[in-house]
């Protein structure tokens, strides 16, 4: 056995204690409502700003603001702009001009006053927003449920089941992570045939079967938002 397999035992041994101190209703709810809350933000957050748009007009007061704020912006201003900012070592006329120069075609040019800066400016932001209001109230919710039953579990006598749940969850879950590293290692490998990483891989016992067996590739081919 190499350092690389070691390395999967200890992943796999850590997940394992874990989840026997914590037992199968803390754990699993735990890795729930980190992963649910994220995809509910994912899939839910437009309509979330859909909602703050029309009930606080969010949008609009955000558009207000940066408009107030970021004047050298095209489409902040009633006017097409100008052709170059004044030379400056200031950071922010630096900065100023950059954008400037990244609207203008060709020397000579105006600024295209029709270009909306500010609009997905602040759709961004409306989105960041909604996004975190749901991740956090999805998890606020996700946690309330996990006190719940771990209360459930302890009244009805049923620790050490959960505890023994714990154990088999935690290696799951270890399993998981290192699909997970290689997945993400896939492409550094193929760089590099011959690199460090790839004779670690080529030389473990273990590695070679999380590889032939690692679902995690197939599902996020084919996964889409």
């Amino acid at each position: 056995m190499v350092l690389a397999d070691w390395v999967i035992i200890f992943i796999i041994g850590l997940n394992i204690i874990d989840g026997l101190r914590k037992g199968f209703i803390t754990a699993f709810f735990g890795l729930l409502s980190v992963l649910g809350s994220i995809f509910a933000a994912m899939y839910y957050h437009k309509d979330i700003s859909a909602l703050l748009n029309k009930r606080l007009l969010l949008n609009q007061k955000i558009k207000e603001l940066l408009a107030e704020k970021l004047t050298f912006l095209p489409g902040t201003q009633g006017l097409p702009g100008i052709t170059d900012p004044p030379p400056s070592n200031n950071i922010l006329e630096v900065f100023k001009g950059t954008w400037y120069h990244f609207l203008i075609k060709e020397p000579g040019d105006l600024i295209l006053g029709s270009l909306d800066i500010i609009t997905p400016l602040a759709d961004f932001f409306v989105n960041i927003i909604s996004f975190f209001m749901l991740f956090i109230a999805a998890k606020l919710v996700l946690s309330a449920a996990n006190i719940i039953f771990n209360k459930l579990v302890k009244t009805g006598g049923l620790s050490g089941l959960n505890k023994t749940l714990g154990i088999i969850f935690g290696g799951i879950k270890g399993i998981i992570i290192i699909m997970l590293i290689i997945t993400f290692m896939i492409p550094f490998l193929s760089v590099n045939p011959t690199g460090f990483l790839n004779t670690a891989f080529n030389s473990s016992v273990l590695a070679k079967y999380f590889y032939l067996y690692n679902f995690i590739p197939p599902f996020l081919a084919g996964f889409t938002i």
